[in-house]
């Protein structure tokens, strides 16, 4: 199967509709295209920015109950690569991927995971210059937290440059990212902590809920400050509820909407409630439908769709580009 001629609108089409289906699907249609039109939808899938639900509807008119909520359709690399799985071997994925022209360039996507004490400690000896436009370049609550690091008059600096700043020469940002590369993002690889609280909050993120509840009440008994000091390193689902407004229309976005279901069968409501005031009312509708539907659903499934969440919610978090809001409770 060929697609002939192909414009950016007939790509864009092509691309919100695979983003509309669940990934079995998407897989399916993708089984039958040539190779060269792999890469083209790929590319677009890859640099697709939010639309409007109107035009995603108009476009896909007769998926109008399946993609309501598709304003929050965007590029997303990590679903392309889960379709491509779907038909092509690891090489051929990774050979693919390597080809595609994401949105983001790959220092400052590096950049944006790091811990915010590694930036801090290198950008408080850069010119306010420098460190304004790095900044720009980051996720705006990742720029917000490291610039609070800094001192009063230092960060003020910094937010009058970026309200000032030109547009940069290629070869300048060219010549910016080498360095960066070279100076903080190998050298941190290198010299990266070991946070064993975080290994072992990790450890425990992956094993089962029974599982985790026994090692977690041996490890309190062990020692309460430590088992502390894991819990809050560690993402369980109830931290859903500290993800802000704009936090959980990135991670519907992201979400694998086959998945969703099983992971709120079980779910109180306030969890359920986050994803629901997040939707259009169209989406949420459907969404509780296919809750109340999936009587299937054993416990176990549940909180495997709920630790895929998870791992979605982990890497926005990494990227900086959702933060867990804390949660003060009122005492009597």
């Amino acid at each position: 199967m060929e697609l002939k001629n192909l414009e950016n609108e007939n790509l864009e089409s092509a691309a919100v509709l695979l983003l509309a289906l669940n990934e079995e699907n998407a897989g399916k249609i993708l089984k039958h295209l040539s190779e060269s039109d792999v890469y083209k939808i790929s590319n677009q899938i890859a640099n697709l920015r939010d639309m409007e639900a109107d035009r995603v509807l108009d476009t896909l008119s007769y998926f109008a109950d399946r993609i309501s909520n598709a304003s929050l359709l965007g590029g997303h690399l990590p679903r392309l690569r889960r379709f491509l799985h779907k038909v092509f071997d690891q090489e051929k994925v990774d050979l693919i991927m390597q080809n595609v022209d994401g949105p983001l360039n790959k220092t400052w996507e590096i950049i944006a995971g790091m811990s915010d004490k590694v930036l801090v400690e290198y950008l408080k000896n850069e010119y306010p210059q420098t460190v304004a436009f790095i900044l720009s370049k980051l996720p705006s609550q990742k720029a917000s937290k490291i610039i609070s690091k800094f001192s009063e008059n230092f960060s003020f600096e910094v937010i009058k440059r970026i309200l000032n700043m030109d547009e940069v020469n290629k070869s300048v940002l060219l010549n910016l990212e080498n360095t960066l590369r070279r100076d903080l993002v190998e050298k941190s690889d290198i010299s990266k902590e070991l946070d064993n609280n975080q290994i072992v909050a990790d450890i425990f993120n992956n094993l089962d809920k029974k599982d985790e509840s026994l090692f977690f009440e041996l490890l309190e008994k062990y020692d309460a400050n430590k088992a502390q000091l894991v819990r809050k390193n560690m993402l369980i689902f109830d931290d859903i509820k500290r993800v802000d407004s704009r936090g959980m229309q990135m991670l519907i976005r992201y979400s694998d909407k086959s998945v969703l279901p099983k992971a709120l069968k079980f779910a109180d409501d306030n969890i359920k409630n986050c994803f629901f005031n997040n939707m259009s009312a169209r989406a949420a509708k459907i969404l509780i439908e296919e809750i109340d539907n999936s009587n299937n659903t054993k416990l176990e499934e549940s909180e495997l769709a709920q630790k895929n969440i998870l791992l979605i919610l982990r890497e926005l978090m990494n990227k900086g580009q959702v933060t867990l809001r804390d949660i003060i409770k009122n005492s009597d």
